[in-house]
């Protein structure tokens, strides 16, 4: 817990952009890779002053040992499939963070494999089994995800105008927007999004002055 502090953090981030820095690590496939909930609380607390947003990605086999995480996050998105596993495990996971009188808002996505393939139970099912609906689908787009892997970029980088790429936008623009935040909030916001999907870049290129 001691090397946690700024100059750590700054050293092992990766800038993708101006709007933008990933923090990860590789883990080990032969040993367990033990997670101090301690270390991860002072982690955060460290980086809340200098970002606007702070997403971190939980697997579920992590969930019971991060619940100091879970229940101080304002935004909370499970991922979930259309099928009766995935009602099981969305209730458990409902149930389990208001045990933690966690006070986030709880948005539920959910992949569309196949045009198709049809899901094995409707959005009403999931929506009464689950005790919340769906409230995004991410469309299935194999090939720009593929390309965008492969080519080490960002997926509004690859194919800006695919509607996978356009339902990310949504689904981040959902996260970061509030009704009740000025105007200008929105105005910020709307510029880190466009970074982060691909219209940033655009726009600074078109604003530079010839030489």
């Amino acid at each position: 817990l001691q090397r946690v502090d700024s100059l750590m953090i700054a050293g092992a981030l990766i800038s993708e952009s101006d709007d933008l820095d990933v923090l990860s690590a590789e883990e080990s496939i032969d040993e367990p890779v033990p997670v101090d909930p301690n270390a991860i609380v002072a982690l955060l607390k460290e980086m809340r002053t200098g970002y606007q947003a702070i997403l971190v990605d939980l697997p579920r086999n992590l969930l019971s040992s991060q619940k100091r995480v879970l229940a101080s996050a304002h935004e909370i998105v499970l991922i979930t499939e259309m099928s009766l596993v995935g009602i099981r495990d969305t209730l458990r996971i409902r149930t389990m963070l208001k045990g933690l009188g966690c006070s986030a808002r709880i948005t539920q996505i959910t992949t569309q494999v196949s045009d198709t393939r049809e899901t094995a139970v409707d959005e009403p099912t999931f929506a009464k089994g689950a005790q919340g609906g769906i409230d995004f689908i991410i469309p299935d787009d194999h090939q720009n995800l593929v390309a965008a892997s492969n080519a080490g970029k960002m997926l509004g980088e690859i194919e800006p105008s695919a509607p996978i790429t356009k339902k990310l936008l949504e689904l981040a623009e959902h996260l970061l927007g509030s009704d009740d935040k000025k105007e200008e909030d929105k105005k910020e916001s709307k510029g880190l999004l466009q970074s982060l999907f691909g219209g940033g870049e655009e726009k600074k290129k078109e604003e530079k002055p010839k030489t």
